[in-house]
């Protein structure tokens, strides 16, 4: 008895460890996220919070000891449904059925639909730090579905993105000075 017991906690101990964390997509930042420029404090942070609103962010904290602009922007994702729902769109649907337990009875069903409901988002996070000597800035996206689960996250520091907002961030620099 005791054998049966040992054995069937340690099957249980075994199915109830995992691994601690899950894994992640977690790719370095491209080059052109980091770059040398002389900004720190509140000069870094205008031009900063000034290009990341003007595409489309809205945002969240600024700490000019620290240099620290944190933005996010959100857009809804049409047509991104539910892993879980067989037909996104619509479709056919159907039954039948023969009798019962007191009669006896048949049927055919048959009829067309759609799925209603939201929609899933897309979260982006952005974070630019100006230290005084370098800028460097980080970039995350998280798909959410509508209920509430994080479907997809990554990291998202590409090159493409930093370069356009260290294009946007000159230009304001350019714009406020005399």
């Amino acid at each position: 008895m005791r054998v049966w017991v040992l054995s069937m906690a340690v099957w249980l101990a075994g199915c109830a460890s995992g691994p601690a964390t899950l894994p992640e997509d977690m790719s370095p930042p491209a080059a052109e996220c980091r770059w040398e420029q002389q900004l720190a404090g509140a000069e870094a942070n205008e031009p900063v919070v000034a290009a990341l609103e003007a595409q489309g962010f809205t945002i969240r904290d600024t700490n000019s000891d620290l240099g620290l602009v944190s933005a996010e922007r959100t857009r809804v994702i049409y047509g991104y449904h539910r892993y879980y729902d067989p037909w996104p769109y619509g479709g056919w649907y159907g039954f039948y059925g023969l009798g019962s337990r007191h009669y006896m009875g048949g049927g055919i069903g048959l009829g067309f639909g759609t799925s209603v409901g939201g929609s899933a988002q897309r979260q982006e996070r952005v974070s630019v730090v100006a230290d005084g000597e370098w800028v460097q800035v980080s970039r995350d996206v998280r798909v959410v579905d509508i209920d509430g689960v994080t479907r997809e996250s990554y990291t998202a520091s590409d090159a493409d993105f930093c370069r356009e907002l260290r294009t946007t961030i000159d230009a304001e620099r350019a714009r406020e000075s005399p």
